[in-house]
């Protein structure tokens, strides 16, 4: 989760989802999506 200087929710992402939520992600793919939801201007 990326929350703003404001404390609002900017990003967020549910790998997996139930039952089985996934916690380890390869190196490069948390950047990537994070800059895609900021790209989006997601306030999820």
């Amino acid at each position: 989760m990326l929350v703003s200087p404001e404390g609002g929710i900017r990003w967020r992402a549910d790998y997996g989802g139930e039952p089985e939520y996934v916690m380890y992600l390869p190196d490069d793919r948390l950047p990537a999506d994070l800059r895609a939801g900021l790209e989006t201007g997601s306030d999820a």
